[in-house]
């Protein structure tokens, strides 16, 4: 604090200073009442005393025409304060008169004078006294305003003692703390405020210098921390492998992350502190618009957007717009975050064409087919499965296989085991008994012969299980007539020789032969 205008002990003394002033005016005022009636007083005791005193002497020398005698009571009475002027006018008219000349400012009093002769009363004159109401007046500014300057005198001297009383004890003291909290920077090395001669200074500015300095270390640690956050802040925005920006309420670039300089073959240092107009005018007109929507409170984004790079290139992107907010919860400005999503949308396009070739695929195959989770449920399924099972795909998607694809053994008629569940516990590919029977939906037995395979991810892991099968009953019937035909003559359709050499052969064991 370089000005000593702006220090507490001046504006005491002002504020003392200004309190006497107020003080002497108000003083002045009573005491101009009291020096006028004084002074009025005064001129009404004069004029008493020339009526008392000299005109006794004046009436008896006009009387007896002792003009010297006259004229010297006429001129004592113009020594009077106030009275500028004397005129005495006999019986016959003329004038005796002593003083200054006549002015028409001057106030007149006139007496009458009588003379009293052998107890006749009888008027020999007039004698006027001429009053300066000037002088007057200006007698009373003159000690009013002597008795106002020694007031304001005492005003000065009174105030600076103040003042100098309470630099001396509080204000001196305020000066250094105040110079010690312009200078102090906190983010430099730590340095405690001490007082003057401590033991002798007032206990509350003891405590002031104590809590300033609690106070100090606090904000240190504060300003450290808050440091620390933002340098962290700092790292994860410039290292995100996303472009992010962030921008003030008039876009312009506060922090800006490599990726997006990457991305706009740009430099930190020719971005930061300036504006999205100057950086990207091509596409400034629409993220001004969002920018501005953003301003009011709302959260902005697209999961798919075009770009349009500085090279040329066009690419794909993810992307958010939110407002920050100051401490005292206004809108500072808006975050930015992009993702390029180009290469993911290039590989979903070719994932979701490679699955629709395999669906085709699947759909074309004439044997049916149905794949299944890892939990054995119905994911997808073809139109020969559906004809087969009597179920359509959208109906038995989330069943359970066994539900779906429900087969008996054909000899007995019992339940034959799920090849589902068998590949997911043996983890290896299965194939169904000769024997199988798939019932459908309706109760129709077809037939069939399949095989069930385990599918796997990259890694090896059994994500779920494929089961391709096919109606045999064609094929089943032409095994059993050439069976038929193997065993039994064509013509007569009795047991052929191949026959009872087969029995023969399976008569021919240790079991049968005789004891002997």
């Amino acid at each position: 604090m370089r000005n000593w205008r702006n220090t507490s002990t001046w504006k005491l003394f002002l504020y003392f200073f200004t309190g006497f002033v107020l003080l002497s005016v108000i003083v002045t005022v009573f005491l101009h009442q009291f020096i006028q009636r004084l002074e009025k007083d005064h001129l009404d005791r004069n004029i008493t005393r020339v009526e008392e005193v000299y005109l006794p002497f004046l009436i008896p020398a006009l009387w007896i025409t002792d003009y010297g005698s006259l004229q010297d009571q006429i001129e004592g009475i113009a020594d009077f304060d106030y009275i500028e002027r004397v005129e005495v006018i006999d019986d016959r008219g003329e004038v005796f008169s002593a003083g200054a000349e006549a002015r028409p400012s001057l106030d007149v009093i006139t007496r009458d004078l009588v003379y009293v002769n052998r107890g006749r009363s009888q008027n020999i004159g007039s004698v006027s006294l001429f009053i300066d109401r000037n002088e007057f007046a200006a007698r009373i500014f003159k000690r009013v305003r002597i008795l106002f300057f020694l007031q304001l005198m005492m005003s000065v001297v009174l105030a600076t003692i103040i003042a100098w009383v309470y630099h001396r004890v509080i204000g001196r003291q305020l000066f250094r703390i105040a110079e010690f909290i312009q200078a102090d920077d906190p983010a430099g090395p730590a340095r405690d405020l001490t007082l003057e001669k401590p033991s002798r200074q007032p206990a509350e500015l003891r405590f002031l210098v104590d809590h300033i300095n609690k106070t100090r270390c606090r904000m240190e640690s504060h300003i450290t921390e808050i440091q620390e956050w933002r340098n962290l802040l700092q790292y994860i925005v410039r290292h995100d492998p996303n472009a992010i920006f962030v921008l003030d309420r008039d876009m312009r670039f506060i922090l800006v992350s490599e990726r997006y300089l990457q991305n706009n073959q740009l430099e930190r240092d020719k971005v930061v502190g300036r504006t999205f107009a100057e950086i990207s005018p091509a596409i400034y007109e629409k993220w001004y618009q969002v920018h501005r929507r953003a301003l009011g409170g709302e959260t902005l984004g697209s999961e798919q957007d075009q770009l349009t790079r500085p090279n040329g290139a066009v690419d794909i992107i993810r992307w958010w717009c939110r407002p920050w907010y100051e401490p005292d919860g206004s809108i500072g400005g808006t975050v930015f975050y992009s993702e390029t999503i180009t290469e993911r949308k290039q590989m979903e396009r070719a994932l979701f064409l490679e699955k629709e070739l395999f669906r085709t695929t699947l759909l074309s195959v004439g044997d049916g087919v149905i794949s299944t989770d890892d939990e054995g449920r119905v994911r997808l399924m073809n139109h020969v499965a559906e004809k087969l099972t009597g179920w359509k795909a959208e109906e038995a998607a989330g069943e359970d296989f066994g539900v779906v694809f429900h087969i008996i053994d054909e000899s007995s008629g019992e339940r034959a085991p799920d090849p589902v569940r068998q590949v997911l516990e043996d983890d290896q590919p299965v194939e169904l008994m000769e024997d199988s029977v798939l019932v459908s939906r309706e109760g129709l037995m077809v037939p069939i012969e399949d095989r069930a395979a385990p599918i796997r991810d990259r890694d090896g892991k059994t994500t779920g299980v494929v089961v391709v099968f096919r109606d045999c009953a064609e094929k089943r019937q032409r095994i059993k007539e050439i069976e038929y035909l193997s065993y039994n003559d064509q013509l007569t359709g009795l047991y052929n020789r191949r026959f009872f050499e087969e029995e023969l052969r399976r008569l021919d064991v240790p079991r049968n032969l005789p004891l002997s």
